[in-house]
């Protein structure tokens, strides 16, 4: 069948009012993947009870609960052109009818509960055109069933009917062949992620209603091989069945794998085989090849897994189907395909729940969690197992493995108690695996039971002297005799440990202790923690001597160091339980770093560090405020004005408030000066709203305020700001002078001249006083000044007040026709005519184009013409 996938969506809306909670809408959609076709029913909320079965040679239906009609729409028809297997979908009431094109199939339906979906595969099986009608089908599991309507004459059910799956298995029920608990690590396998999409697990059945009228075939029907049709073996023939049976039975007791399964395989491709015998064969040989390939389920797994589906094709009635559900669970899981693991481990559980194979299902998921280092699920899975079946094969394994999840769990009380249930249980349990002496010695070190964990040790020393783990053991030794206080009888078993194993991790671990603990000069700790993290970065020690490098660092003032030496382990161990100890360290090196550098301006040192490591940026919360607050203003100085606000910012949500905050709102008020960002000035000013500021600070905000609206057009919001400001001596000069600038204008637009002239001169006078005079706003001050004495009738002065504006003028300014047009006005009112004069005649003819310049032309000839009215009158 080739690949393809393609997904075809309906959508159709089921408003939720069913009282036991169906789903409000449902999404339906099938595809094409290389062994099988999926239907995929998706429920927006609470999934439905559902069954599923095969209901005529070509049909499988899915029935929902009766209700259901009344909360959903008929979907729209859907295009199957594309798929080889299916050929049309129905909706009935509440039953869907899939329609194949042709009788050799077999399904499997199961349920994804997280993702309320309803699946189904369907795969190609010659087998299937063996199927015939049952007296009656299974019912949809609910508490009130509905009779089925009787035929007039139902046909008798053959002696080798499927059993009815409803009913639960008996006491004691034991799988007919024991199944082979092989765990990933005996197995040796590579574990890889598969389909995700790749879910079988056959869904339960009852019985629900009348089986439609099958048509009767002529013999010669092509295709069609009737039972009743099939010509019954000879009873020779018979015995060689059963002697072939027995011979794959004998062959799988002996672990013959390979031969018991080319024998299965002989018998299942029999077209002659009887029907009594097909359910043994099926799941006979899906058991045999299994086991073949165990070594290698992810390099197999097509191959291993269909035999069991077709096996619970077959008859999903079988008492071997919870040995099947096991092992295709397993299947999955070796393959990483873990939501389908727990699918079919789940259905085993609820269906079988007092199987001998359900302790195996929680055993497998635990050793799945527990190899990927997610030790909390895998603890409680073994904990399910040691509690709930305290009696099973498998309670030993997992009473171990629980025992070294809650040892990476650092649950050292936990993990105590499981070494002393281990040890009372089965006290020679060390003899068959000798590293859990060490295992149990650490734990027990962990308790400060010194003197246990030392037994253990000395005893896995004793017992494998030239084993993998006796390096490590004589350092713990050494850790025990110095937390008891035998420091000469610890040094002695570090040095001789450091002797005996300088290059292995006892050794290292040896060294350490005699540079950190004893000072010992021949060791120089920095070259050793080097030589540790560089030589052997795969070793548990590794990470430790890092960390140990950059706390040395640290110590030792070079931060530069301790911050790369963080970022190593950043980048090599940052998933170990030691990266937050490693991560502080960083961050301490970093405020270090800060406090040197700050106060002598060294900004480009401190914003190279803080660019150069990732693990800092990521955890800027953690630094202090000051050096946070040093960071931002940093940036400031180099005019990074985006990442100084970015830094600064959190300190405006922060509940404690203190100079810290302060200095923070100060920053971020100075470069939304600078900016010219009136609405972030605002902004500020509303988060702040009911600090406690001093004095000088709240001068600062009103007049960042008052500042901002007045450039936003909010003048009449501005002014009362304006007219407290400019009145405070305590704010600086040159803001002062813009507030007494801006009563001064607000002054001279209502003709309030006097106020005008007061704000002006003052204005005028603090901005000269600066080591950077406001040359505009001098100019403006000086017009107002004009203009308020020239309003008043105080020609004279205003006079004065113009002359002193030339000093702030050149000749090519753009506004100098301007200003000379109006200084020879105020010539004029004081009745300096000539001044008046010559100043047109100069304008008129330097500034021909210019306004001012023909408004200077016109003075003249009205002047000329009455001259000529005067002259005429005498």
């Amino acid at each position: 069948m080739k690949f393809k996938y393609l997904t075809a969506i309906l959508l159709f809306l089921v408003q939720l009012c069913l009282m036991h909670g169906l789903a409000g809408a449902m999404e339906y959609y099938w595809g094409s993947h290389p062994d099988h076709e999926r239907i995929v029913f998706e429920f927006q909320e609470e999934m439905p009870d559902y069954s599923a079965f095969r209901s005529a040679r070509e049909r499988i239906d899915v029935v929902l609960p009766e209700d259901i009609r009344q909360h959903i729409r008929i979907p729209e028809e859907v295009d199957f052109s594309a798929a080889d297997l299916i050929q049309n979908v129905q909706f009935l009431d509440h039953r869907i009818q899939i329609y194949t094109g042709s009788a050799e199939f077999g399904f499997i339906s199961f349920t994804i509960p997280e993702e309320n979906k309803i699946v189904l595969d369907i795969f190609e099986d010659r087998l299937g055109d063996k199927w015939e009608a049952p007296v009656e089908f299974p019912e949809l599991a609910d508490e009130a069933r509905r009779q089925p309507e009787e035929p007039e004459e139902p046909p008798a059910p053959e002696e080798d009917a499927l059993d009815d799956p409803g009913l639960e298995p008996e006491p004691g029920h034991r799988m007919r062949q024991q199944v082979q608990r092989v765990g990933p690590e005996e197995a040796g396998l590579v574990l890889h992620e598969a389909d995700a999409d790749r879910v079988e697990a056959p869904q339960e059945t009852e019985e629900l209603f009348d089986p439609p009228e099958v048509p009767d075939r002529e013999p010669d029907d092509p295709g069609v091989t009737p039972a009743e049709l099939q010509e019954e073996p000879p009873p020779a023939e018979m015995d060689r069945y059963e002697e072939m049976i027995a011979a794959g039975q004998m062959a799988m007791s002996g672990a013959e794998y390979a031969i018991a399964a080319d024998i299965f395989e002989e018998l299942k491709n029999d077209p002659q085989l009887p029907e009594e015998h097909t359910e043994e064969v099926l799941y006979s040989y899906a058991q045999a090849n299994f086991q073949e390939h165990s070594h290698d389920i992810p390099g197999n797994f097509q191959d291993v897994l269909r035999p069991f589906e077709r096996a619970v094709s077959a008859n999903p009635g079988s008492d071997r189907l919870p040995e099947a559900l096991l092992n295709m669970g397993y299947i999955h899981l070796q393959v990483g395909n873990e939501p389908e693991a727990r699918g079919y481990f789940d259905l085993l559980r609820d269906r079988f729940p007092e199987h001998e194979a359900v302790p195996a299902t929680h055993y497998y998921m635990g050793e799945h969690y527990k190899d990927r280092e997610r030790y909390e699920e895998a603890a409680d899975e073994f904990e399910e197992v040691v509690q709930e079946y305290p009696q099973d094969d498998l309670v030993k394994p997992a009473a171990v493995a629980l025992t070294r999840v809650l040892n990476e769990l650092n649950l050292d009380e936990q993990a105590g108690d499981m070494l002393e249930y281990i040890d009372n249980r089965w006290p020679r349990y060390h003899l068959d695996d000798p590293d859990f002496l060490v295992l149990a010695g650490n734990i027990l070190y962990r308790n400060e039971d010194y003197q246990d964990a030392r037994e253990k040790f000395m005893h896995y020393i004793n017992l494998l002297p030239d084993g993998d783990q006796v390096d490590v053991s004589m350092a713990r030794v050494g850790d025990i005799l110095y937390q008891q206080g035998h420091e000469d009888s610890a040094r002695e078993m570090y040095e001789q440990t450091a002797r005996q194993y300088s290059d292995d991790e006892g050794g290292l671990i040896a060294q350490m202790r005699l540079a950190d603990r004893f000072g010992d000069e021949t060791i120089r700790p920095r070259l050793l923690y080097e030589r540790i993290s560089e030589e052997f970065p795969d070793s548990p020690l590794a990470p430790v001597a890092l960390l140990r490098l950059a706390d040395w660092n640290l110590d030792n003032g070079l931060y530069d160091e301790a911050m790369d030496n963080v970022e190593d382990f950043y980048d090599r161990y940052s998933h170990r339980e030691m990266w937050p100890r490693a991560l502080q360290t960083g961050v301490d090196a970093f405020e270090s770093l800060v406090a040197e550098n700050f106060p002598d301006q060294e900004y480009d040192d401190i914003i190279d560090a803080w660019e150069r490591h990732d693990y800092l940026n990521e955890n800027k919360d953690m630094l202090d405020r000051e050096a946070l607050l040093a960071l931002a203003s940093a940036y400031w100085d180099m005019e990074n004005m985006q990442e100084s606000l970015r830094l600064a910012e959190p300190f405006l949500d922060m509940d404690k408030i203190d100079e810290h905050n302060i200095a923070a709102l100060s920053l971020m008020l100075t470069i939304a000066l600078d900016t010219r960002d009136w609405e972030r000035i605002l902004d500020l000013a509303d988060q702040v709203e009911g600090w406690d500021l001093p004095e000088n600070k709240e001068l600062q905000l009103k007049y960042a305020t008052a500042l901002a609206k007045q450039n936003q057009g909010l003048e009449d919001e501005a002014r009362p700001l304006w007219r407290e400001l400019a009145v405070e001596t305590d704010l600086p000069d040159r803001q002062r002078a813009f507030a007494l600038f801006f009563m001064a204008e607000h002054s001279i637009q209502r003709e309030e001249y006097e106020n005008a002239y007061v704000f002006a001169q003052e204005s005028l006078a603090l901005f000269r006083d600066q080591d950077d005079p406001d040359v505009s706003r001098i100019r403006s001050n000086l017009e107002f000044l004009m203009d308020a004495t020239a309003y008043t009738g105080r020609h004279r002065e205003a006079l004065g007040w113009a002359l002193e504006f030339e000093d702030y003028i050149e000749e090519d300014d753009p506004d100098w026709p301007a200003y000379r047009y109006r200084l020879a006005n105020l010539y004029r009112l004081n009745g300096e005519h000539q001044r008046w004069e010559r100043i047109l005649q100069e304008l008129a003819e330097d500034y021909p184009q210019d306004l001012h310049g023909r408004m200077a032309e016109l003075d003249l000839n009205a002047q000329r013409l009455d001259r000529e009215v005067d002259r005429f009158r005498q």
